[in-house]
């Protein structure tokens, strides 16, 4: 098994610092990441992605936007990855009958992640993310701009990063409603 090292190190080396390694998924597989701090500690995580259950209407993402200026969608993309995973395809239609249901509607697809990796690494991901989702809405919309994206890699967690329930919450895509001009 080859493994990626994060945080600039290299090998076996252990010595000092933490380290973390991660071997990534093969499409719809699972994620493994090692976590060295020392040579007596240790950690192994494994990320096995389950179905992404998502029941979202253009009403329910319009109501939220209304009320929080901001909705926010759940996309299963699998781990260092940003294409479009197939089960995104319903909810894709569903931005997409948002904004043709509200033709005044502008749009900032805004992508996160979680902490884990490089902060380089995820605002570049995040942003990748965004860009494809937003390219998708576009294509079904015909209407290139009235979506932008827009990548915040971990900058703005809202829930706590050092759970697997807290990284999930926070690996997400905002729709957030952008003032027209």
């Amino acid at each position: 098994m080859q493994l990626n090292s994060g945080y600039g190190t290299s090998g076996n080396d252990v010595r000092g610092g933490f380290h973390v390694f991660q071997q990534p998924a093969a499409q719809g597989g699972a994620t493994v990441l090692l976590y060295i701090n020392s040579p007596q500690w240790y950690s192994l995580t494994i990320i096995q992605p389950a179905a992404l259950v998502q029941s979202v209407t253009a009403s329910a993402l319009a109501e939220s936007i209304r009320k929080d200026g901001l909705a926010t969608v759940q996309i299963n993309f699998a781990t260092g990855r940003a294409e479009l995973p197939a089960d995104a395809a319903p909810l894709i239609r569903e931005i997409v009958a948002l904004l043709k249901a509200d033709r005044q509607l502008q749009l900032s697809i805004e992508g996160h992640t979680d902490n884990v990796g490089q902060a380089a690494d995820n605002r570049k991901l995040s942003l990748t993310r965004a860009q494809n989702v937003a390219a998708a809405v576009a294509q079904g919309l015909g209407d290139p701009k009235r979506v932008q994206a827009v990548g915040h890699g971990a900058d703005v967690p809202v829930a706590d990063n050092r759970t697997e329930d807290g990284r999930a919450r926070n690996r997400r895509v905002e729709l957030v409603k952008r003032k027209a001009g």
